[in-house]
């Protein structure tokens, strides 16, 4: 069905035949064209194998998902601009595009865009499935110390052309922010996992790191 390399392509049919109940040539075109977006600009984290990590975890939150929650995931950062404001709009509207071209139901499409949208503000999510799609997206956070100084790392290469002291000042003020509210995460299962407590440890490391 594609003569994509990455595991997850073999995802991609079965997620369109619970959406529109069959998986024809459309549904490669529109994988093809979700594999060229996330490859361009080649990207150190916001790649395929991030969307990879949240549908696995997808999978372990809720295996009965509402396949709009996939949908979103698929697309939430199939756009991504390191110095773009518009990212999860843009990449909302992608998804409109292809998921019509597709055949998927206009209310199907409408919730995974609120999902895409929810992304850029996490702490605004409210709904079950909002919570869900912005627990999934900042699990990163929550990781093993090594698998989190990867991703610090693959962040600062996203965005190469900063300038160092430029970089620190602004990575340091996204790390505060996601301090401010009592909790990071919103689902139960979160909660379960202590990703709270774990998170604000991998913060604090970074920010002393930033600071030194």
């Amino acid at each position: 069905m594609s003569s994509s390399a990455h595991p997850i392509a073999a995802r991609w049919p079965r997620l369109i035949q619970r959406l529109v109940g069959d998986a024809n040539h459309s549904t490669t075109k529109a994988l093809a064209d979700l594999e060229a977006a996330y490859a361009d600009p080649p990207r150190a984290y916001h790649n395929l194998n991030h969307i990879a990590e949240c549908l696995d975890l997808l999978d372990q939150i809720h295996a009965d998902h509402d396949p709009s929650i996939e949908l979103a995931i698929w697309y939430h950062d199939a756009i991504y601009d390191p110095f773009s404001k518009s990212n999860e709009q843009d990449a909302a509207d992608f998804m409109r595009r292809a998921a019509t071209d597709l055949g998927v139901a206009a209310d199907v499409i409408e919730s995974a865009a609120r999902l895409i949208l929810i992304t850029a503000n996490h702490h605004q999510a409210s709904a079950p499935d909002e919570q869900i799609i912005a627990d999934i997206d900042l699990s990163i956070l929550a990781s093993p110390a090594p698998a989190y100084d990867r991703y610090a790392r693959a962040i600062r290469e996203e965005y190469e052309e900063v300038d160092e002291p430029t970089y620190r000042l602004a990575r340091k003020a996204f790390l505060s922010s996601l301090l401010d509210p009592p909790s990071i995460f919103h689902t139960p299962w979160a909660h379960t996992n202590n990703y709270d407590q774990r998170a604000k440890a991998n913060i604090t490391q970074e920010l002393a790191t930033l600071t030194s």
